[in-house]
């Protein structure tokens, strides 16, 4: 199997959006007073679709949500030209291939995000090429229960709640706290990190 094509493509949303609530979200435009909208950089209206074809008929789609249409650049200029030809299954040469050849421009930001799109891409070539789903080619589950059963265990569900009684306290970072128990700060680490934001001089996390 040889990869033959790459082809990318911005598909962008044009419909009406709703503003997020004011720190919905900490980001590093906080630490400036500035009147302008600190989200609207960290806001994905648009999305990077690349397509990985092969000769035997197999296509792999992976994807980039960080500035796509200069991603997008990135892998039509720098990236694409070298996985032609090459093999999907050498998906750890051709990553290391495309970060040192970036490496004077590259190693974070855009050029990750467009690197992390092709390798997405290959990893869904190997596991259609294979009939394998990716999860076991990266080396199946670790455990018996599901991602689903874990996200609504209940450390995640009483950080949640320790979150709403914080704000009632009068937390200033109450989203804060509510984004510890929603990404799975559980049990009592959460509740360690939901006070340390209470009692913190700033109230920053």
């Amino acid at each position: 199997m040889k990869i033959t094509k790459i082809r990318t493509r911005v598909v962008e949303w044009k419909g009406k959006t709703v503003a997020p609530q004011p720190h919905f979200c900490t980001n590093p435009m906080d630490l400036l007073d500035l009147p302008q909208d600190s989200m609207a950089s960290f806001r994905f209206h648009g999305w990077l679709i690349v397509e990985v074809f092969t000769n035997t008929g197999h296509v792999g789609i992976g994807n980039a949500a960080l500035a796509p249409r200069l991603a997008k650049q990135t892998i039509d200029l720098y990236l694409a030209p070298l996985l032609l030809g090459h093999s999907p299954f050498d998906c750890e040469y051709l990553w290391q291939h495309m970060y040192r050849q970036t490496m004077a421009f590259g190693r974070k930001g855009i050029t990750m995000a467009a690197i992390s799109a092709l390798d997405i891409a290959l990893w869904d070539l190997m596991g259609k090429a294979s009939g394998q789903p990716v999860f076991r080619l990266l080396g199946g589950r670790t455990q018996n229960s599901g991602l689903r059963k874990q996200a609504l265990q209940p450390g995640v569900r009483g950080a949640r709640k320790r979150g709403e009684e914080l704000q009632r306290a009068g937390l200033s970072r109450y989203e804060d706290a509510l984004r510890l128990g929603a990404v799975g700060w559980r049990g009592r680490n959460a509740e360690k990190r939901c006070t340390r934001s209470h009692d913190s001089r700033d109230g920053r996390l």
